[in-house]
């Protein structure tokens, strides 16, 4: 029997040595000795016959009995509990609090209050000497204070406090008059609770009503943007045109700044001999000198077309549009259309075999009169009759003949070898025979 952890440290047995007994052997031989029964209170036992007379053997340990709480041992903080028996008798016995590693619900605060306001329960754990620890994790009441809950656990929030307000609360706030708040520049500010809970009365972050100036906002928060300004409406010259007749220009708020803006603007460059997009030249393309002005055309009936959007050609094939120039003398567009490409078909109004659509009609070497006409190849025999075609821009002559490949001494698929491929399973054609 095996003394549990649980258990008191029962009297050791007295043990002496031989010297002393036989120094007193008259007496020893003359008496009885009676060796005393070791107290098993807390001890591991399997059965009651395991424990001292008096104990019980009770969930694995020996417990004394008991009628009530007195009968127990009062530095173990143990009770006097109903429990049966190993042997399945059902008796009084002295049993701690708790077992170790139990754990059970816990609560220091006043009773009935664990469950209002913020308060919460906490977690205890039964040590190895069998007695509940601290009360680990509960929340207890506190002082009430101005925080919209109920600090003092007594199901009233912020009571017996004069709350206007939580500490460390804001709120929107803006000091101007009414109808402008939130508009224009105008937007409010925040008023913070402080720790008595009453608001300070301080806007901070808050933009009232200003002067309005050119800036692109709207300073006076009146909904309108740049407006009431006095400093505009007065002739000026614009500075970044360098002369024709978008020079002259008043003075606005533009994009949030003083600007001379033109009075007439500039529009694309026509052949006229007039500075029309106000660049400083005359008749120029972008960025160019004066009469370099061009513009696309083409003179064929066909294959290229002009796009009103972009004024350029769309052209197929080979066709491209070409340019015309802007005559100084005649403020009017040259005849000549430079380097444009139109339809080149062969004699007979065809498309060449050449890889190229020759007459721009979107298709590729798709009209030459000879394609599909009888020819002779280079081969022998059946492949011998062909028809002209065009692969890969190329004209060339293939075989109306395209058989699959037999063992008969014939090149049936034309492809000017003899017999090959032409048996399966491993077998060889020989004379015109598989084997």
């Amino acid at each position: 029997m095996k003394p549990s952890t649980q258990r008191a440290h029962p009297a050791k047995r007295p043990i002496y040595s031989a010297a002393v007994m036989l120094l007193f052997s008259p007496f020893f031989f003359s008496a009885c000795f009676i060796t005393a029964v070791p107290e098993t209170r807390g001890w591991g036992c399997e059965t009651t016959s395991e424990c001292t007379p008096g104990l019980l053997c009770v969930e694995g340990v020996c417990r004394g009995t008991c009628t009530e709480k007195a009968d127990c041992q009062e530095a173990l903080n143990e009770e006097c509990v109903e429990k049966t028996t190993k042997e399945e008798v059902l008796a009084q016995v002295c049993m701690p609090p708790c077992r170790d590693g139990e754990i059970r619900d816990c609560f220091t605060g006043p009773a009935g209050r664990e469950a209002t306001g913020i308060c919460k329960k906490g977690k205890q754990t039964c040590s190895a000497q069998q007695i509940w620890g601290p009360c680990l994790g509960e929340t207890l009441p506190r002082t009430e204070i101005c925080n919209q809950q109920d600090d003092d656990c007594d199901g009233q929030v912020d009571n017996g406090v004069n709350c206007a307000c939580n500490p460390g609360e804001t709120r929107a706030c803006f000091s101007a008059l009414p109808g402008f708040r939130n508009r224009g520049i105008c937007k409010d500010g925040l008023e913070t609770c402080n720790k008595d809970g009453q608001w300070i009365g301080e806007c901070k972050g808050e933009v009232i009503p200003a002067l309005e100036t050119c800036n692109g906002k709207d300073d006076d928060c009146d909904g309108q943007v740049d407006n009431k300004l006095t400093d505009i409406g007065k002739e000026c010259n614009v500075s970044s045109v360098k002369g024709g007749p978008c020079q002259k220009g008043i003075s606005e708020c533009l994009n949030g700044r003083i600007q001379c803006k033109q009075t007439v603007q500039p529009k694309p460059e026509e052949c006229n001999g007039i500075d029309d997009d106000c660049d400083g030249k005359i008749d120029n393309n972008p960025l160019g000198e004066d009469y370099t002005l061009t513009r696309s055309c083409y003179t064929g009936a066909t294959g290229c077309s002009l796009n009103p959007q972009t004024s350029a050609y769309e052209c197929k094939g080979i066709c491209r549009g070409g340019a015309q120039k802007c005559s100084k003398d005649l403020k009017s567009w040259e005849a000549a259309c430079i380097n444009e490409i139109k339809p080149t078909p062969d004699a007979n109004g065809a498309d060449s075999c050449n890889g190229k659509d020759d007459n721009c009609n979107g298709k590729i070497d798709d009209a030459d009169n000879r394609i599909g006409n009888n020819c002779t190849t280079s081969l022998t025999g059946a492949c011998r009759a062909g028809k002209w075609a065009c692969e890969q821009g190329q004209l060339s002559c293939k075989p109306t003949q395209n058989n699959p490949e037999i063992c008969n001494n014939e090149d049936d698929d034309c492809n000017g070898k003899i017999d090959d491929n032409a048996c399966s399973g491993g077998k060889q054609c020989v004379n015109g025979v598989c084997q």
